[in-house]
């Protein structure tokens, strides 16, 4: 058949809509390891990697949740908003849950698996983790408003968590070093959060 550029347009601009907000979250993960880098040097970015890194692993079943219920708020139907309501409490209780058990573990496991000078770690790790104990919540927002066909809502929210990264970690960071930059991610996960619903 024919090539409905109408049909196209409306494909390209859902999906560049959304795509803003990919790439924003990337600059939420990312940007502020420039940050810490520039501020407190390589050693203290080697010490805030490992607790990142360790800490996202609480992201692994929300981004699971975010591409399974996708689909499913997309098929349309007066349901989806009430099912999201119910896949909202059941994920985010599912996701905080996991927290604990990480950050208990993050007092053996990181020094174990990196060695005793990224024991100063543990503490960034487990304040990372408050504000990823809300990404169950978050993954099923954002996967009602792509369902919706509103992936310009979530985008924004990502949006304002960048910026404020960015202010905090610029306000925190020469005090509190790696600290204040797990405080300033976790204060622009939870506000991403609250904006995406």
């Amino acid at each position: 058949g024919r090539v409905d550029l109408v049909l196209g347009r409306r494909i390209w601009l859902f999906a560049l809509r959304g795509q803003v907000g990919n790439v924003m979250l990337l600059v939420n993960l990312r940007f502020d390891f420039v940050i810490v880098d520039v501020m407190a040097g390589p050693a203290a970015l080697g010490i805030y990697a490992v607790a990142s890194k360790y800490a996202e692993l609480l992201r692994l079943p929300s981004d699971a949740v975010m591409w399974v219920a996708y689909p499913r708020f997309a098929r349309g139907g007066g349901g989806a908003p009430a099912a999201a309501r119910a896949t909202m409490r059941r994920a985010g209780l599912c996701v905080a849950a996991g927290a604990i058990p990480l950050a208990l573990l993050s007092l053996v496991v990181i020094p174990r698996l990196f060695g005793v000078a990224f024991a100063p770690a543990v503490l960034p790790a487990c304040i990372l983790l408050i504000g990823l104990a809300g990404e169950g919540v978050a993954a099923v927002a954002v996967a009602y408003l792509y369902g919706q066909g509103m992936p310009g809502m979530a985008s924004t929210g990502v949006g304002v968590g960048v910026v404020v990264t960015v202010v905090l970690d610029l306000l925190l960071i020469p005090t509190m070093g790696i600290v204040g930059a797990a405080v300033a991610s976790t204060a622009a996960r939870s506000i991403r959060s609250i904006c995406s619903r």
